[in-house]
């Protein structure tokens, strides 16, 4: 998943599911106003991922962000913070009982550009999923990807 800053003050969330070979089964994305900070909205991204990867029925998970600290915060890398982050954090947490396994892996940028690709597209395409297939935005990036 990732968050982009795209537009004055309209972030673009996204979410990519692959399965283990890489290959893309749902992508959705959202937009959202009101927050200053990345890692804000990089944790809101995660708990709107969380939510759709349950809706879609996947099981065994893992979610990838580009945001090292939320990832180590529930990785139990360090304490919860008492701020809006740490509140969604703590949601995430919550969710994320839900799924038989499930883990939360940092990724640099350069192994989230589908991610945020369709990050910079969500605040042209908001509220949009594809099931089944990739959107054409995103296409070169998934097949680079698979070819890696």
């Amino acid at each position: 998943m990732d968050a982009n800053l795209s537009e004055a003050n309209y972030w673009g969330l996204s979410e990519l599911c692959r399965n283990g070979d890489g290959n893309v089964l749902a992508t959705t994305t959202w937009k959202t106003t009101g927050m200053s900070d990345p890692a804000a909205a990089e944790a809101y991204g995660l708990y709107l991922a969380t939510k759709f990867a349950a809706d879609c029925g996947f099981m065994d998970v893992t979610f990838e962000s580009d945001c090292e600290t939320n990832i180590r915060t529930l990785n139990g890398e360090g304490d919860i913070p008492n701020t809006y982050v740490g509140n969604v954090i703590r949601g995430i947490m919550c969710r994320a009982m839900k799924f038989r396994h499930v883990a939360f892996r940092h990724v640099d940028r350069k192994g989230n550009k589908a991610a945020h690709r369709l990050a910079q597209q969500a605040i042209r395409e908001p509220n949009v999923i594809w099931l089944k297939e990739t959107p054409p935005c995103i296409t070169s990036e998934v097949l680079r990807d698979l070819l890696h």
